[in-house]
């Protein structure tokens, strides 16, 4: 009974770590995207923030190690592709996030509204 316990251990460990190779390899060719690609971003300007939703779609073995060890490292992801200051997560699974991005001011006198300096897309 130990045996196996220990067997089904160990297979999910080995499971594991050649998932971790796997995608670190998938994710150093030079034109890849890494493990998320960003579907669709819709952003609705408000007086001073901005609400965001962004699609994006995850590789499956990515999907299994983020089911395993949390969703943190697909939103620093996803933050850092989106490349947005003064953000904030109002929600997030695996195929979509609302963000609040702040310090958006008006700019050029005619109404228009844009994220602070940071903006990019």
């Amino acid at each position: 009974m130990l045996n196996l316990l220990r067997m089904k251990i160990g297979l999910v460990m080995l499971i594991g770590y050649f998932l971790i190779l796997v995608s670190q390899s998938y994710a150093a060719t030079p034109d890849s995207e890494g493990y998320l690609r960003i579907e669709s971003v819709t952003i609705s300007l408000m007086p001073g923030y901005a609400d965001v939703h962004v699609e994006y779609e995850l590789e499956d073995a990515f999907r299994v190690l983020a089911f395993m060890f949390g969703e943190n490292d697909i939103k620093s992801r996803l933050l850092q592709k989106l490349a947005f200051s003064n953000v904030s997560v109002l929600s997030m699974n695996y195929t979509a996030a609302d963000l609040q991005v702040y310090d958006v001011q008006p700019v050029y006198g005619d109404g228009l509204l844009v994220p602070g300096p940071q903006f990019r897309m």
